[in-house]
């Protein structure tokens, strides 16, 4: 429980705030503030609401945001009635299910709250009897509870009770010194619009009423009978009441029948006499009323100071300030008292949600609700991870896409480069074998042009040459020591020719080669020259005169290097 509450009582015409503390032992009085309605006689919408508690909180100053908020008499219902003596939450289950019996109507949209006020002899079970308690039953409409909420919230305040005003000047009387246990007193806290008679026996509330007799009835009254403003028969009433006799004597007269009937049915009903007659709310600062109500009820009546009980730390000048609007903050006390004296009578508004929320907190459906939940959080978790483990996997995959592309074109070009370089190697290669090979063709071919055979036409001529290796000895014990390795160049002619003349000329050009010094110098020693082919006499088609005989022959030279 916080040390500190605000209690605000949203009267009809002000709006009277006070900010209580734990000093040790004792309840202090941190700081209050009186401040006009605003759109007085309308229903305040949220965010005027609102924007009315946040001045009203901001000229408090407190250190904390909890608050009890009171509504008045003309926001709520109130009734007596003998109920049976079980628990708070039994007896509002009870009037929420038959309204009408207590207050004679359906009430469909309201909340209620249960006091038991004083439990007599009947408390006593006899047999399966229930006992039955005097029970004082309170009503508010759920759109008024909504609304104070919502504008609290709108506020930042945390509302921790929604009171009835009923019971609020009865809970900051018992507080004070003149409650004595063994006496009877009846109690008036006149308000503008409405007035709440209480009657406490030892310490308990035994009676509480409401009549819509209140300060506004007195000015307005006297303005109508005086025919001045509201402004001048409100300080007329105050300054110089003695001016105003008279009317005022009449206008005060219902609210002393009233109060006279309540005492009157409390003797009857108790056998029992009121001692005394004490006055809280704004009239208490006329000494004219007080003496007034005295006469008309022949007790003694006096005004009291709702701060008696309460210890205070105030300049001079705020302790005379405070003496004089102190009976305006009575109702606002006696809530606050609440929070902080649990024996007190307290009425919470808020009782039946309350009620309820603890019984779904209760519920092991709202386990499994939470498991659910619990489990449905993980599977989105889950998802979520999975989209992002995707999202990068996709990512990723389009960077090494990127990079495939890039190793692609890189091995594009460097293949298209190996390639180039293979095509160059080969015509190096091709040049290299051209430079070698046409100087060991050279000879052959200088030696062959001059060999000439009457009647005789070389229509092909075939060339191939290759090198032979000869491995060389690696035996050193030879005085000439290991012999080197060998290369024998082999070349083989194949001459494909024609002849013109019968015998054919081949016999005389194989001949003529064997005759030429380079041949004779390098054809082999076995089979030169040797006839590979030779065909029947056939007609020249270009000169059909003309017979020829074709035919090939092949030379084999060799040549050490």
């Amino acid at each position: 429980m916080s040390d500190q509450i605000i209690a605000v009582d949203l009267g009809t015409r002000s709006t009277k705030a006070v900010c209580l503390d734990k000093d040790g032992e004792a309840i202090r009085l941190v700081s209050y503030t009186i401040q006009d309605r605003p759109d007085f006689g309308k229903v305040l919408s949220r965010d005027a609401l609102s924007k009315h508690l946040n001045a009203v909180v901001e000229a408090l100053n407190p250190k904390t945001n909890q608050v009890i908020l009171v509504v008045g008499a003309a926001d709520s219902i109130i009734c007596h009635a003998e109920m049976p003596a079980i628990g708070a939450s039994e007896m509002r289950k009870m009037v929420k299910l038959n309204p009408k019996l207590y207050f004679q109507e359906d009430l469909p949209n309201y909340s209620f709250d249960c006091l038991v006020l004083h439990q007599g002899n009947n408390a006593k079970p006899v047999g399966k009897q229930i006992p039955k308690a005097k029970t004082l039953i309170v009503g508010v409409k759920n759109q008024l509870l909504k609304n104070l909420q919502n504008a609290a919230d709108a506020a930042s305040l945390d509302v921790k009770q929604v009171t009835a005003s009923q019971t609020g000047a009865a809970n900051c009387f018992l507080m004070s010194p003149h409650a004595s246990q063994d006496m009877i007193v009846a109690l008036v806290d006149i308000g503008f619009g409405h007035s709440t008679i209480s009657l406490l026996e030892n310490g308990e509330i035994t009676l509480t009423r409401v009549v819509n007799i209140g300060a506004d009835k007195f000015t307005s009254g006297l303005a109508e009978a005086m025919n001045i403003t509201y402004s001048v028969a409100e300080g007329l009433k105050q300054i110089m009441p003695e001016k105003v006799n008279a009317q005022l004597k009449t206008l005060i007269a219902p609210l002393c029948s009233e109060l006279s009937n309540s005492i009157h049915f409390f003797e009857q009903q108790q056998d029992k006499k009121v001692s005394e007659v004490y006055v809280s709310g704004g009239s208490a600062r006329s000494s004219y009323i007080i003496e007034n109500l005295q006469s008309e009820l022949h007790l003694p009546c006096k005004s009291w100071d709702p701060t008696i009980s309460l210890k205070l730390k105030f300049t001079g000048a705020q302790t005379v300030a405070l003496q004089q609007e102190s009976p305006q903050l009575t109702v606002a006390i006696g809530a606050a008292l609440t929070w902080f004296k649990k024996n007190l009578a307290a009425i919470d508004l808020l009782a039946e949600e309350k009620e309820e929320a603890e019984i779904r907190s209760r519920d092991p459906m709202k386990r499994g609700y939470a498991v659910a939940v619990g489990l449905i959080a993980l599977m989105v978790a889950w998802y979520v991870g999975l989209l992002i483990q995707a999202n990068q996997r996709v990512k990723l995959a389009e960077q090494e896409a990127g990079q495939l592309t890039g190793l692609q074109q890189s091995f594009s070009e460097a293949d298209a480069y190996l390639k180039g370089t293979a095509r160059t190697e080969n015509t190096l290669s091709a040049l290299d074998e051209l430079s070698a090979t046409r100087f060991l063709w050279a000879p052959a071919l200088n030696a062959l042009q001059y060999i000439v055979v009457d009647n005789f036409q070389v229509t092909r001529l075939q060339i191939g040459q290759n090198l032979v290796e000869i491995a060389g000895s690696p035996d050193s014990t030879k005085k000439s020591g290991p012999r080197p390795a060998e290369y024998i160049q082999q070349t083989v002619f194949t001459i494909q020719a024609q002849s013109y003349a019968k015998p054919s000329a081949a016999e005389s050009f194989m001949k003529a080669i064997e005759d030429s010094p380079w041949f004779q110098t390098n054809l082999r020693k076995d089979r030169p020259v040797r006839l590979k082919e030779s065909q029947a006499a056939q007609t020249d088609l270009s000169d059909t005169n003309r017979i020829i005989i074709p035919f090939t022959i092949e030379c084999y030279a060799e040549r050490k290097l």
